[in-house]
């Protein structure tokens, strides 16, 4: 659990069933907001898988591809954690600044 203090917190995954998004939207609920959460994904499909949307849905969190940035958009940015969620995210996800 993160402290009281604010942190940039970012989840990313490879895209295709968009967990980074489930990730996300789970670590707000259970941080109580203390967090600022990002989520992105490295091959954006244009759609959530919509088994990971129907189950966000009946824990009571909407979740969209509205909420999710293209990975390749991450430069410049920073944040002080960052997950990635998988394999090929852990190795094609591109350095962030800050403290992760």
């Amino acid at each position: 659990m993160i402290s009281s203090d604010k942190q940039d917190v970012l989840f990313v995954c490879g895209g295709k069933a968009g967990l980074s998004l489930v990730a996300g939207a789970l670590f707000k609920q259970r941080s109580a907001g203390r967090g600022r959460i990002r989520a992105a994904v490295l091959d954006k499909q244009g759609r959530l898988h919509p088994t990971a949307a129907r189950l966000m849905l009946a824990r009571g969190l909407a979740i969209s591809c509205a909420d999710v940035m293209d990975a390749g958009a991450l430069s410049g940015l920073a944040f002080d954690v960052v997950v990635t969620i998988g394999d090929a995210a852990g190795a094609r996800t591109p350095a962030v600044a800050g403290n992760p």
